[in-house]
Parts: structure tokens; C-alpha cells; sequence
């Protein structure tokens, strides 16, 4: 996927690559650090989020082959559900990000696969 509100402000014309301006910007600023360079399977600790849209970037890394499954995850206050899952499978670097319209307060990441030499994921979301 192209860079993620964190990297860009701009998006490009599909078909002539010509930047032009994309209100990618989040609505208040802030960024959480939810995984950093995790190169083991769990869940990591729960963050706090306002309801609304919160934007969530992946990064994977590593030596050669790639791999690793993730799992954002909602809770009611006393168990956790799935909110959405990101794969991701690539050569040293992959990215990624995706949206996710939170209507929830309590928000985890819970990596569920990860492989690879060196391996390790790093998650944040903003809003």
C-alpha cells in the first residue's frame, strides 16, 4: 500500500503519478506506539482510544522472507473480539496501514503469527 497519513500528506493521480493534495491528516494529532519490534506471538498491552476513526500503520522487518499476522482487537470491558486482521508477507520490509471506524474504548494488538530471520513488527495507530 503507498505511504500512510504518518509518511505523506499527498497522494498521487493513478494514472499519471501526479501528486495532489489528500486530507490524510488525523483529526487530533496523536500517535500510539501499540507494538515495538515484536518478534514473538501475544498480546500486547491495551491503549485507551476516543471512538471514531483511528488509523493503523504496520511495519514489518527483517532478513529475506517476511511474514506475520495481526490481530487489532476491541474490548467490551471484559473480553476481547476481533476488530480486523492485517497480513503482511514480503522481502526484508513490508508496510501497510488500514482504517478502522473505533466505536470501542479499549483497543490491543495480539500478534498471532510472525516468521522470518529477525522478524519483528511495529504497530501504531493515531486518531
Amino acid at each position: 500500500m503507498a505511504n500512510s497519513p504518518f509518511q505523506s500528506n499527498l497522494a498521487s493521480d493513478l494514472q499519471t503519478g501526479t501528486p495532489i493534495p489528500a486530507s490524510l491528516s488525523l483529526a487530533n494529532g496523536v500517535v500510539v506506539l501499540m507494538a515495538n519490534a515484536i518478534t514473538a506471538t501475544g498480546a500486547q498491552p491495551a491503549a485507551t482510544f476516543p471512538k471514531g476513526m483511528t488509523d493503523f500503520t504496520f511495519l514489518l522487518t527483517g532478513t529475506g522472507a517476511v511474514s506475520a499476522t495481526v490481530v487489532i482487537e476491541k474490548s467490551d470491558g471484559v473480553n476481547w473480539f476481533t476488530a480486523a486482521t492485517m497480513t503482511l508477507s514480503g522481502t526484508n520490509s513490508v508496510k501497510d496501514s488500514d482504517w478502522l471506524d473505533n466505536v470501542w474504548n479499549q483497543l490491543r494488538v495480539n500478534v498471532t503469527a510472525i516468521s522470518g530471520t529477525g522478524a519483528a513488527i511495529t504497530v501504531r495507530a493515531g486518531y
